[in-house]
């Protein structure tokens, strides 16, 4: 069954995202503020709006302007330390194995919070204020876990050009030229 992914107008005009494609607890403060807003002006058919706030965050991201527990997740264990103990040896488990490397003590049904530590990899967050996190990985990030979100939105065109980090291409469309792909109700 898909999950239903649901952006309508709250009572008092602002944007409400439901569904697991928007809603989820581990989803990043980071990646949801530029949901928010992005979807905001692709629903309003202001791709030039989807770019700057693209933009913004890859800058915002690269100057440290997030914490790090803006960048975060929270991660849900199923697992105590005997299971995995148990299966250590035969897979790897990024979350399990950062909490062992970092001499984490948990219960199965634990939530903690972890982020990408530049130089590091995966880490409990211990300094939610901080900005140690990796730019790189977060820039990632927002490219393949929250502006895909929007592709059915645009055509692959102007997807491709939105999200590009790249100056406009000698051949590229003019921003304010390119639409979102479906009709607005």
């Amino acid at each position: 069954m898909k999950s239903r992914i649901t952006p309508c107008c709250g009572t008092n005009g602002s944007l409400e995202l439901r569904g697991a494609a928007f809603q989820s607890s581990r989803s990043e403060v980071y990646g949801q503020q530029f949901l928010t807003r992005a979807l905001t002006c692709l629903l309003q058919d202001d791709l030039p709006g989807v770019r700057r706030a693209y933009l913004d965050t890859l800058d915002a991201l690269h100057l440290g302007q997030f914490s790090n527990a803006e960048v975060a997740m929270r991660v849900k264990l199923n697992k105590s330390p005997e299971q995995y103990a148990q299966t250590s040896g035969a897979r790897q488990e990024a979350v399990y194995d950062a909490l062992h490397r970092a001499g984490h003590t948990w219960q199965a049904g634990d939530r903690v919070r972890l982020y990408q530590r530049l130089g590091e990899g995966l880490t409990p967050l211990t300094d939610p204020d901080g900005h140690d996190y990796d730019p790189g990985f977060y820039s990632a990030s927002l490219l393949s876990a929250y502006a895909s979100r929007l592709r059915k939105g645009l055509s692959p065109d102007s997807f491709r050009q939105v999200f590009s980090q790249a100056q406009p291409g000698l051949f590229d469309v003019p921003l304010d030229t390119l639409h979102a792909v479906w009709t607005p109700c």
